[in-house]
């Protein structure tokens, strides 16, 4: 898993979001499905992804959440599925 920065169009500064792991460092990605499915259920308010910046608040476990749930269609390269 990984944070990406994004940048808002509203001038208000960047936004950092939360993305399922880069496609050439992830082998295998059931594995990786079921690290963040575990993740979420922890439902922690900070992550500290390995690539990126931090992401905490209240939001991070519904964020975490949306991953687990849409993980093939958000983090799962065209090749795999």
């Amino acid at each position: 898993m990984w944070t990406k920065v994004s940048y808002q169009t509203s001038g208000e500064g960047p936004e950092n979001k939360l993305h399922g792991p880069p496609a050439y460092f992830t082998s295998e990605s059931e594995a990786a499905k079921l690290s963040v499915r575990k993740l979420a259920a922890l439902e922690p308010r900070t992550v500290i992804p390995g690539l990126g910046k931090p992401l905490t608040g209240p939001e991070v476990p519904a964020a975490l959440h949306k991953l687990a749930d849409d993980f093939n269609r958000i983090a799962v390269p065209e090749n795999e599925k």
